[in-house]
């Protein structure tokens, strides 16, 4: 998440609120929602904006459950992932060693990528 995503949505939702957003309070929200994607953010805000029912700010916390909320509410999406993968079990991503040896991620399975480039459809 970069500072001016997040700057952005506590700019609006504190202009909402008609209340002054201190150095304190960003950082306090920064903690609160830094892992957030520029996509789950813009979620985020816009489910809290659109249901927050109460004159008081929401909190880091209740900002992620309307997150939590709106993506229980988004489609589902078909999966390109094999379920009979042998590496991923048809969760799409498989765990690879880092290469500074520093434990391991995950990474997009090959069964993935094979059909989305059988379908033509590679991304």
């Amino acid at each position: 998440m970069s500072d001016k995503d997040l700057n952005h949505w506590l700019q609006m939702l504190f202009g909402l609120f008609n209340r002054k957003l201190t150095s304190e309070m960003r950082e306090a929200y920064t903690i609160g929602l830094d892992d957030l994607t520029p996509e789950k953010l813009k979620l985020a805000f816009s489910e809290t904006i659109r249901r927050h029912p109460t004159d008081f700010l929401p909190m880091p916390g209740q900002i992620r459950g309307y997150l939590e909320a709106a993506i229980e509410k988004l489609p589902a999406r078909p999966s390109d992932a094999d379920p009979n993968c042998s590496e991923c079990g048809g969760s799409a991503y498989r765990t690879v060693d880092r290469e500074d040896g520093d434990g391991q991620h995950a990474v997009l399975c090959e069964c993935v990528k094979r059909n989305r480039a059988a379908r033509g459809s590679l991304s």
